[in-house]
This record gives C-alpha cells, sequence and structure tokens, in this order.
C-alpha cells in the first residue's frame, strides 16, 4: 500500500460507479491513475494496488477499459465494480498483457469489441477481446471482416470462423463458406452464408415476443437469395425506421420458388 501523502501522484482519479444514483456512489468505486519514479499503475480508493506502477502510460477509454504501455507494447485491463448491495460492492478484473503492437477498438451495433495486434515476422496477427465477461479469445486470427449486425468473420490459414461480438460466442465454423452478408429483421438477425456453386445457409436468430430469449435456427438451400424488406420493425412499424428483413426468397435451379419468414419458416 503507498502512502497518500509523499509517494505518488495521482494523475487521474475515476469513479467506476458514476453511472449509478449519487447516493450510491461508494468510495469504494473509486480508483486513482498514479504516477510513481515516472511509472504508472492503478490503486483503489484505500491505497490497494490494482496495477504496479510499472507501466509507461495508462489510457482510460472508459467506461471500463484502460490502455496499458509498457516497454512499447499495448496491454488491456477491464476492471468492473458492481453493487451488491447499497453498503458493498463486488469487483471485476480482466488483464490482457502487453504484448500486442496496436489496439483498436470497434463498435458493433450496440456493443464493442477490441482488436489486439501482433507484428509477427511474415504477417499481422490479431486477437479479439470482448468486455462484460467474455475477454480475451484465445486464439490468433490473420484476417478479419466486420460484417453488419454485429459479426465479425476471422479466418487463420483453412480456419474460419463467424463471431457474434455482442457476446463474443461462435456462430458458425464452416470452412467451406464465405459470409456474404448479415441482416436485421423484424424478428432478431440473420447471416447469409454461400459458396462459389450457390449452396447458401441462413443462421437466424430469432428474440422471443417477450424479448428475453434467443432461439437460434439454421436452413441450408441451394439457388438464388433475395431479401426482402419493409419498414415493419420488431416494435411495429416506426416512421423513419431503418427498413429490415422480413422474408427471404429462394429461386432453385429450375426456377422454383420459396419464401422463408423472419423466423426460419416457409410460407409458400
Amino acid at each position: 500500500m503507498f502512502n497518500i501523502e509523499k509517494d505518488y501522484e495521482i494523475v487521474r482519479r475515476i469513479n467506476m460507479l458514476e453511472h449509478e444514483p449519487e447516493e450510491m456512489q461508494l468510495d469504494k468505486g473509486r480508483i486513482d491513475v498514479i504516477k510513481f519514479s515516472d511509472k504508472y499503475g492503478i490503486i483503489d480508493h484505500t491505497g490497494t494496488e490494482i496495477l504496479p506502477t510499472e507501466y509507461d502510460n495508462i489510457f482510460f477509454e472508459g467506461p471500463h477499459i484502460f490502455i496499458l504501455i509498457k516497454n512499447g507494447k499495448m496491454g488491456l485491463l477491464e476492471y468492473h465494480v458492481f453493487l451488491d448491495s447499497p453498503v458493498t460492492c463486488r469487483i471485476i478484473k480482466r488483464l490482457a498483457p502487453c504484448e500486442y503492437d496496436y489496439i483498436d477498438e470497434q463498435q458493433q451495433k450496440l456493443d464493442y469489441f477490441y482488436i489486439l495486434y501482433k507484428n509477427t515476422k511474415d504477417r499481422v496477427k490479431f486477437q479479439l477481446y470482448f468486455p462484460w465477461g467474455y475477454g480475451l479469445a484465445a486464439e490468433e486470427y490473420e484476417e478479419i471482416k466486420l460484417l453488419d449486425e454485429g459479426y465479425v468473420e476471422l479466418r487463420k490459414g483453412d480456419i474460419r470462423k463467424v463471431i457474434d461480438s455482442e457476446v463474443g460466442t461462435l456462430l458458425t465454423d464452416d470452412n467451406r463458406y464465405s459470409a456474404v452478408s448479415a441482416y436485421g429483421t423484424n424478428a432478431g438477425r440473420v447471416l447469409y452464408d454461400s459458396d462459389e456453386n450457390g449452396n447458401g445457409k441462413l443462421f437466424f436468430e430469432i428474440s422471443t415476443e417477450d424479448m428475453v430469449d434467443i432461439e437460434n435456427k439454421v436452413i441450408e438451400f441451394e439457388g438464388e437469395l433475395e431479401v426482402i424488406f419493409s419498414s415493419e420493425g420488431i416494435f411495429g412499424s416506426i416512421d423513419g425506421l431503418e427498413a429490415v428483413a422480413v422474408a427471404f426468397k429462394i429461386t432453385d435451379k429450375n426456377g422454383e420458388t420459396k419464401t422463408i419468414n423472419s423466423k426460419a419458416e416457409y410460407i409458400d
């Protein structure tokens, strides 16, 4: 524990509970970025070390992310303070070590994640970091493609994965396909995968009526896909609402058509 008067300089004081009502903003939610002997660290409200003073710089990205600089490399600290009661709180701390050359924040719909790049002899590799409980993905990848609706396509050699960046979970690892596009629907979201022979897959994420649970369905098909759009959203028709996908029309090589609605149901 540091001597608060003599040992260090407070560079920045942050209230990690600032989103709570004023009467709930306890001292326990306060942390300090400090400087000691030209190195930076983080302590809590009692002076207890969260990060040692061994970093060349620390930047608060907010609301729970700190970017760390050490020996020319970058790392990341995710730090949460949760109120369990009006007088007690719970701490969650996750650390990505300072071994990356660049860190880039990506906004996907209402959420965000981080791409951590690492230069190697022959190419750039990277890992993904998902806040809010998912943390650092173990795999390193060589290519990334950001899709609509929060989906991310990743490749490493013959390995191909599509990740739902909103929750950090795997949607598919079928490397026969390449992600074509993704759509918001009046029932949730859909990812459209296709190969060079006209074979395709539709991955449906369907919200229940109470918007609490999610149901996942997959439909495989051969043929040409047409997406039918409407301004009728999940909550009904709203002026100025961006058009969403409501159905998917498939025409096979014989010219026969089938239509699938946004709940993965055949309607003709």
